[in-house]
C-alpha cells in the first residue's frame, strides 16, 4: 500500500509506516517502549493485556507484535499459541524477565525473538527494525503477482 501525502502543494508518494502492536501490563514500560517506536518510525498501537492484544492482534494486520509474559487474562505464551493457532505469521518478542531456561523454546512457542527485561530502548528498536525488514523481505510481492 502506497500513502499520498502532500508536500508544499505537491503529491508525493511514502510507504505507510511499519505497525507495531505492543501488549504489556506495566503502563510506564508500556508508554516508553511507545515513545522509542514512534521515535524509530514505527506507528504503534498499545494493550494492557493478553486478551485485548489478542483480539487486537486478529482485527488488524500488524508487521510486528512485541508481547510481555506475564499479563492479566491471557498471557504473553498464551496469547502468541492463540495467535499462530489462528494463522497470524508476523513476527513476535517476547518480552520478559523471566529466566530464558524457564521457557518454552521460541520453536515450541510460537514467539521469534526473546528480549529480557529490562532492556535498552536501543536493543528494543534495533530488534524492532531487523525483524520487519526481515519479514518485509519474505513476503510476497503482492505487485509482482507472488
Amino acid at each position: 500500500m502506497t500513502v499520498l501525502e502532500t508536500s508544499g502543494g505537491r503529491l508525493s508518494r511514502r510507504a505507510p509506516k511499519p505497525r507495531v502492536l505492543l501488549v504489556d501490563d506495566d503502563a510506564l514500560i508500556a508508554y516508553a517502549a511507545t515513545g522509542d517506536l514512534h521515535d524509530e518510525g514505527f506507528d504503534v498501537v498499545v494493550c494492557f493485556n493478553g486478551q485485548e492484544g489478542l483480539d487486537t492482534a486478529l482485527a488488524a494486520p500488524f508487521d510486528l507484535v512485541i508481547t510481555d509474559l506475564m499479563m492479566p487474562e491471557l498471557s504473553g505464551l498464551e496469547m502468541i499459541a492463540q495467535l499462530r493457532a489462528a494463522g497470524a505469521t508476523m513476527p513476535i518478542v517476547l518480552a520478559t524477565a523471566v529466566a530464558p531456561t524457564s521457557l518454552p523454546t521460541a520453536a515450541t512457542a510460537g514467539f521469534d525473538r526473546l528480549l529480557a527485561k529490562p532492556y535498552q530502548a536501543m536493543e528494543m528498536r534495533a530488534l524492532a527494525r531487523y525483524l520487519v525488514a526481515l519479514n518485509a523481505q519474505s513476503a510476497p510481492d503482492v505487485a509482482a503477482g507472488g
